[in-house]
């Protein structure tokens, strides 16, 4: 299914990456898109439960977390002609970054749905990324 992130890459007149590559960048800058909205709805979350103290690591990496798949996302969308070493060093960072996110949220998963909410996203992210990775080297 084409998404207005695939239709721009695919109308964009100096795309240096083309097939398979292409169609996984639309899909690593969406995913880092998502996981930008849920840490930061999670960590958002997270600072209205009764245990917020508790909750204090959580939200820090979840507001890193957002950040790093919202500068990922946009230098992806605007590297795609461009030089391939940054988005690769924003997609490892990500990557590093979800995984990390993911981990802290799964062990809260049992006591806020949020968080495992948020963990899941994070791992979309970071396979996301993974796959672009693996598509750029």
């Amino acid at each position: 299914m084409e998404t207005r992130t695939s239709s721009m890459i695919g109308r964009h007149p100096a795309v240096a990456v083309s097939g398979e590559a292409r169609e996984r960048l639309a899909i690593c800058a969406d995913s880092c898109l998502v996981c930008m909205q849920t840490c930061t709805t999670c960590a958002d979350a997270c600072l209205a439960e009764e245990n917020v103290k508790g909750l204090v690591d959580c939200v820090r990496l979840n507001l890193d977390c957002a950040d790093a798949c919202r500068a990922t996302a946009s230098v992806l969308m605007r590297a795609i002609g461009g030089d391939a070493r940054v988005a690769r060093a924003l997609l490892r960072a990500c990557f590093d970054l979800c995984a990390a996110c993911a981990d802290m949220c799964a062990g809260h998963a049992d006591e806020y749905a949020h968080c495992l909410i948020c963990a899941e996203a994070c791992r979309d992210c970071q396979h996301a990324c993974k796959d672009l990775l693996d598509a750029l080297l």
